[in-house]
């Protein structure tokens, strides 16, 4: 159930990373993302 909220909250930063990321462009977007993926 903790393992189920920290997701969450995982979730829930990325949503607001990707809400500021809106404001960039997408070749900035696709190195953060593929910095991300490492």
């Amino acid at each position: 159930m903790n393992n189920n909220i920290e997701n969450l909250d995982k979730g829930i930063e990325l949503l607001k990373l990707l809400k500021e990321l809106e404001k960039y462009s997408p070749e900035s977007i696709k190195k953060i993302l593929k910095l991300l993926k490492q």
